[in-house]
């Protein structure tokens, strides 16, 4: 914590980084648990830049893409929280020919989603697109126009195997929806694997030919699903009891 005010200001000398730097310098920098908790901290506390100032650095363009990274997130992680309005919009559009019976005109579509009235941390670094939608800011009675309309027949799809990124995705995530509070504290901090290890693990049950690549995709061997089918204990194989075990 004594540290940061430094680092915010070093950080702060380079252009781009100014005005998100300078309002965190203008009031004492606490931060809060969430963000500095010496009990979270495992092997090393979060990556941070130093005081020192990156433009004497001779950064190459790779170099500078990680300090950004970095820089950005620990601007981001000082600063005031992104503020979001619940919107609900409800379009009712006239039909152009007749309605069955049990059909009322108008007929009336619905778009559930946000209105962001305070940038806050996503100003210095923004998120990546979600599925959250993000509506404009309208009025009751503003008119709307409703082009082209069509109705399309279709199927949804299965989800596609997964890949190397997916499935270390899912073991990072592993447990999130678990509704018990310690079991998801474990979870969060855990998930299956640590970052150190996943990849390992994954090599591991390669090696041992329980799954294999084909193409891009990693696909269960008969040998992997034989060992699934195996185990007698539905629990044995959940991300639950992982959790458990790490809760304890």
């Amino acid at each position: 914590m004594p540290e940061l005010p430094a680092v915010v200001e070093a950080v702060g000398q380079v252009p781009v980084y100014a005005p998100f730097a300078a309002p965190l310098l203008a009031a004492p920098i606490r931060p809060g648990r969430r963000v500095v908790d010496a009990a979270e901290v495992g092997d090393h506390h979060a990556i941070l830049p130093t005081a020192k100032d990156p433009r004497d650095a001779r950064l190459n363009p790779d170099e500078k893409r990680i300090y950004d990274l970095v820089a950005r997130r620990l601007l981001a992680a000082l600063s005031a929280d992104a503020l979001f309005d619940l919107a609900e919009i409800v379009v009712a559009v006239p039909p152009r020919g007749a309605l069955p019976p049990e059909i009322t005109a108008p007929l009336r579509f619905r778009a559930k989603g946000r209105v962001r009235v305070q940038a806050g941390w996503q100003a210095v670094d923004p998120p990546p697109k979600r599925k959250e939608v993000d509506l404009p800011a309208v009025v009751d009675g503003d008119e709307a126009w409703a082009r082209d309309p069509e109705v399309v027949e279709g199927q949804t799809r299965p989800p596609s195997p997964h890949s190397d990124a997916s499935i270390l995705g899912a073991m990072e995530n592993a447990g999130k929806d678990l509704e018990d509070a310690e079991l998801k504290r474990a979870m969060r901090s855990a998930g299956l694997g640590t970052p150190a290890t996943r990849a390992a693990i994954l090599d591991t049950l390669i090696k041992r030919q329980f799954i294999e690549r084909a193409g891009k995709v990693l696909r269960a061997t008969d040998r992997g699903r034989s060992l699934i089918d195996a185990v007698p204990v539905e629990e044995l194989k959940s991300a639950e009891l992982t959790g458990r075990w790490e809760a304890a």
